[in-house]
């Protein structure tokens, strides 16, 4: 599990607008599964057709293995660019939802990546008050009760600037010694295939506004041999 932050647009000042404001819900704005881990697909394929020949490797989840620990994983990526200002008043709901996962096996994603730029409204009556603008994000699929992962990211404390930050959610064959890592690990090693995993903008109490100017989730799967 990463997670860092830097300034977005060269962390510009960006002013306090109206609160209250929540556009329509934007699912899939724009997807991109045409690329595996930075391969083309025709890559991969060629890849898989060296295995084949060359190595002589005839059964599917011996080259399933080789490929997954080579991280030769398909990316499907969802983003949204557009400001929001969610107060506690605001509607809860997505400010983006990716498309269906498509996957096999029994743990078919990988890893999943967000990146989001956001900030909170810019001060605080006292800095030991606590933090209320926050990110949830929730796993939702035919049949299945929807999982919610509670506080992905919770912005920085009384800070103007918009910050770019990313959180690596990562599935793990064993346990982390960091709680906080082995709940990520299990989060995502509970996704299936037709689940659509949505970025929950949050807030609360008078005055707190989480403000969020994009969003990306990248969704890592095992290949289809």
């Amino acid at each position: 599990m990463v997670v860092h932050y830097e300034p977005y647009s060269s962390g510009q000042y960006l002013p306090i607008l109206a609160p209250g404001w929540y556009p329509p819900k934007a699912s899939n704005a724009n997807a991109d599964s045409t690329t595996v881990n930075g391969f083309t697909r025709h890559a991969i394929f060629h890849t898989i057709f060296l295995l084949q020949t060359r190595f002589r490797l005839s059964v599917p989840h011996i080259i399933s293995s080789i490929l997954n620990h080579a991280e030769y994983w398909v990316q499907t990526s969802s983003f949204r660019r557009e400001t929001v200002h969610i107060t506690e008043d605001s509607p809860i709901g997505p400010y983006l939802s990716t498309g269906a996962i498509a996957g096999v096996g029994l743990f078919p994603v990988h890893k999943v990546v967000f990146k989001i730029a956001s900030h909170d409204q810019g001060w605080c009556g006292r800095l030991d008050e606590g933090n209320w603008t926050w990110f949830d994000v929730v796993a939702d699929g035919p049949g299945r009760k929807a999982r919610k992962f509670e506080r992905l990211y919770t912005n920085i404390l009384a800070d103007r600037n918009a910050r770019s930050w990313v959180v690596d959610m990562v599935r793990s064959d064993g346990r982390s010694s960091d709680p906080e890592a082995q709940r990520r690990a299990e989060w995502v090693g509970k996704l299936q295939s037709g689940d659509v995993v949505s970025v929950i903008p949050r807030a609360c109490f008078p005055e707190w506004v989480n403000h969020v100017f994009f969003a990306k989730v990248d969704v890592y799967t095992a290949c289809h041999l």
